[in-house]
């Protein structure tokens, strides 16, 4: 079945926000997270926050949607153990909520930290040894790895993940999409430009590496990043993708040396709104939105056949409010594919909420509905109980006169010459 998902911004937007973007899109009914884990942002203006400590917050935030890395690089600026260990631990707190995406990586965020930064083969054979430490590290077995690049002596995982943690593997080329098929459980490609036979390419060298490799070709998730934004200012949106995003849209980047956000700006200057507006969809019709995910749609016959989405709004995240109420999930999966199994899960999650809403509820108000007279709580936080009864002293009423008593010998102060 086809499955949502939103690939959340961390090269834009503060950590805080990214939370509150992940719950809104568990909410509106999402299934899946896809995060970029950079060291540099793609533009000064940009933010770049340790994802994986975001992640263990998405984790405690959250209830059933999937989180996962759109992608994280294991080969130069982190040891592939710690990659394993990292997202054992996301498996962890999510109770099996968990992907990995890995690739290659950029020099933007690899070479200002390593300087490091080799041929594409030395690093796709990288991933490739990365890939098989992080496999045998899952198994929570003692680890002796002997490596052309890595090593490791009896290395374990003490905090093992909760699920069999999926690598999908990222191609943007149909050249590296063999490996992807071969040495993945999933392919993560990037949509948009004027055609599809791109992607078609891509898709054809996975499932030829997926079935040298023996795997079920149509069992295998196939993701594809999709650009999206809504909203009435669409030039807004595309001043915003050139600010912060221009030099993600040149493929230089992901190839050369370009290593400071400073210089991923420069790269991004031959990009203009007309390239951008070819990258993906912008539009205030949610029809049309509809119709450029159909394009890539598995259920839909489309010629990619994905099965995954990620949709990746710069500006609205999210798609805003406003588009979230023209367009819920259950509108687009109803357009991209007649199984109407989908309707069942939609309804399923909407009890789902309901349930949790209602069980928060009812823990509120039997708290609202405590006080000194029912519960063990001090009658001084009755403030709002109707009929308070004014608190009476226990004592009982003597027959003696007040003050000192007779025979009491008394005490006061003597004057003296020189006081104190």
């Amino acid at each position: 079945m086809l499955k949502l998902g939103y690939k959340v911004a961390p090269e834009q937007f503060p950590p805080s926000e990214l939370l509150k973007q992940v719950i809104a899109a568990e909410e509106a009914g999402f299934e899946s997270i896809d995060a970029s884990d950079h060291f540099h942002p793609w533009s000064e203006e940009g933010q770049a926050c340790f994802i994986w400590s975001w992640f263990g917050a998405a984790a405690a935030s959250t209830q059933n949607i999937e989180l996962g890395t759109g992608l994280t690089c294991p080969i130069l600026r982190y040891n592939p153990a710690i990659i394993a260990q990292a997202a054992a631990t996301v498996s962890s707190l999510a109770e099996g909520r968990t992907y990995l995406a890995v690739g290659t990586g950029e020099a933007l965020n690899e070479y200002s930290i390593t300087l490091e930064w080799p041929e594409y083969d030395e690093r796709q054979i990288r991933m490739i040894e990365a890939i098989e430490l992080i496999r045998k590290l899952w198994t929570g077995e003692k680890v002796s790895f002997d490596g052309c690049y890595y090593q490791t002596k009896k290395a374990k995982l003490y905090t093992l993940p909760k699920n069999e943690i999926p690598i999908y593997i990222s191609s943007l080329v149909p050249e590296s999409a063999y490996v992807a098929g071969y040495y993945g459980d999933g392919l993560l490609t990037v949509g948009g430009g004027e055609g599809l036979e791109k992607p078609k390419q891509i898709l054809s060298e996975f499932e030829k590496g997926a079935r040298d490799s023996g795997k079920d070709v149509e069992s295998l998730p196939k993701a594809i990043e999709i650009s999206v934004e809504y909203g009435v200012d669409i030039e807004a949106s595309i001043e915003n993708f050139m600010k912060l995003w221009s030099g993600a849209a040149v493929s230089a980047l992901f190839v050369n040396k370009i290593y400071t956000p400073e210089m991923s700006v420069q790269n991004g200057k031959v990009v203009g709104p007309e390239t951008i507006k070819k990258q993906g969809c912008f539009s205030e019709n949610p029809e049309d939105h509809i119709k450029f995910i159909k394009k890539y749609s598995y259920y839909s016959g489309s010629l990619f056949r994905a099965t995954q989405f990620f949709l990746f709004s710069r500006k609205n995240w999210i798609y805003n409010e406003l588009f979230l109420s023209l367009m819920k999930r259950e509108e687009i999966l109803a357009l991209c594919t007649s199984n109407p199994e989908v309707i069942a899960t939609y309804i399923e999650s909407l009890e789902s909420q309901i349930k949790q809403l209602s069980e928060k509820l009812q823990v509120l108000e039997s708290r609202l509905n405590q006080n000194s007279r029912n519960s063990s709580k001090p009658p001084s936080t009755d403030f709002f109980v109707k009929g308070k009864p004014n608190p009476k002293s226990l004592r009982k009423k003597s027959e003696k006169n007040p003050g000192g008593q007779e025979g009491h010998p008394g005490t006061t102060l003597k004057m003296v010459d020189n006081p104190d």
